[in-house]
């Protein structure tokens, strides 16, 4: 894409607010960006988390429906609103392939819907883990995966549809079933396909 500036963000930067109107899309090239908004109750929700490749932002000035904060430094595309709908209608493919990440968004939330209504607290959130293993994990020494995102318990209880509590009882659970280990912010895999399977046979 020729259009558009680079930005570099260190982790804990606020690319935008919630409410906020910034006619700005931005395509994510290095980092993690965690979405979030905030709920009536004032409690602070995680709606997602978006990687290299994702686009994030708006291109009108609609105000944004959450805020978005780097989780790890970041390296961006910031492309003005006017600009990306002057690319997109010069690049058909560029415009499908938008079309193709949309959908598939529509899509995984869909499927997480279905799933989750039919889960424990404890498959959904075996299921995550195996998930988010497999978008931001690495092996290290022992053979294990640990995760590279830095969650709280709350953040994760967001992303599974469930309340801190039954989420703290449910990793308890995966700790004492030898299939995980926990520090601050930190999730360690230590048996990816018995937590998968563990998964499979709580839905």
């Amino acid at each position: 894409m020729a259009v558009g500036t680079t930005r570099l963000a260190p982790a804990g930067s606020v690319l935008y607010r919630e409410g906020s109107t910034t006619e700005v899309v931005t395509l994510l090239l290095e980092g993690i960006v965690k979405m979030e908004s905030v709920a009536r109750n004032g409690m602070s929700v995680l709606l997602g988390v978006r990687q290299a490749g994702d686009i994030i932002g708006e291109i009108d000035r609609r105000p944004h429906p959450a805020s978005a904060q780097t989780v790890t430094a970041a390296r961006m595309l910031i492309v003005g609103g006017s600009a990306f709908r002057r690319f997109l209608e010069g690049n058909t493919h560029a415009a499908l392939t938008l079309m193709q990440v949309l959908s598939d968004r529509i899509r995984e939330s869909d499927r997480r819907r279905i799933e989750y209504g039919s889960m424990s607290v404890r498959g959904r959130l075996a299921r995550l883990l195996v998930e988010l293993s497999q978008r931001y994990g690495t092996s290290d020494f022992r053979g294990s995966v640990v995760i590279g995102l830095p969650l709280t318990q709350s953040e994760i209880a967001s992303l599974i549809g469930a309340s801190p509590v039954s989420t703290a009882r449910a990793l308890q659970e995966l700790r004492e079933a030898g299939l995980v280990e926990t520090g601050r912010r930190s999730i360690r895999i230590l048996d990816l396909a018995a937590l998968d399977w563990d998964a499979e046979r709580r839905t």
